[in-house]
C-alpha cells in the first residue's frame, strides 16, 4: 500500500500544510497534489519538490491520505471526479472544508456518500472556529 500523502487543491491552506510538513521532515516525494492551475502546480514543484498533477484522480488512486484542500463548492464536481477513482484499500479521506454546506449534500447526496464510503472521512476545523453540532 503506498504511504503517499495527497491534497486535492493547491491552494493556501494545502500549501501551509505543504511547508510544515517540508519544513518538519516529510519527504516531499511523498507528497502529492492534484492542481487544476498550471501556475500554482508549477509553484509547488518548484517551492517544495512534490509531486503535481492536474486532475484530482490522480492523486486520489495513489495517496494514503487524502487531504481534500478545496472550497465546499467544489465538493460536488470533485465527488463526480472521485467516484470509482479511490484506491483499494480506501484512503483516509481528511476534509478541510468544513463544515460542508447541507445545500452541496442535497445537490450530490449519492456521489458524495460513495466517496466518502470508499475512505473514512476525517474534518479539520481551522483554529478558532467551532461546530455548531457535535459529529455522530
Amino acid at each position: 500500500m503506498s504511504t503517499a500523502l495527497g491534497f486535492i487543491g493547491g491552494g493556501n491552506m494545502a500549501r501551509a500544510l505543504i511547508a510544515g510538513l517540508v519544513a518538519g521532515g516529510e519527504a516531499p516525494a511523498g507528497i502529492l497534489v492534484a492542481e487544476p492551475d498550471a501556475a500554482k502546480r508549477d509553484a509547488l514543484r518548484e517551492e517544495f519538490g512534490v509531486r503535481v498533477h492536474a486532475q484530482a484522480g490522480a492523486v486520489a488512486a495513489q495517496a494514503a491520505t487524502l487531504v481534500l484542500a478545496v472550497k465546499p463548492q467544489v465538493l460536488p464536481a470533485l465527488a463526480r471526479e472521485l467516484a470509482g477513482v479511490l484506491s483499494k484499500p480506501a484512503p483516509l479521506v481528511i476534509s478541510q472544508p468544513q463544515p460542508v454546506p447541507h445545500e452541496l449534500l442535497a445537490e450530490q447526496p449519492v456521489l458524495l456518500q460513495q466517496v466518502l464510503d470508499r475512505g473514512k472521512l476525517a474534518s479539520v476545523d481551522p483554529p478558532g472556529e467551532e461546530r455548531d453540532e457535535e459529529p455522530e
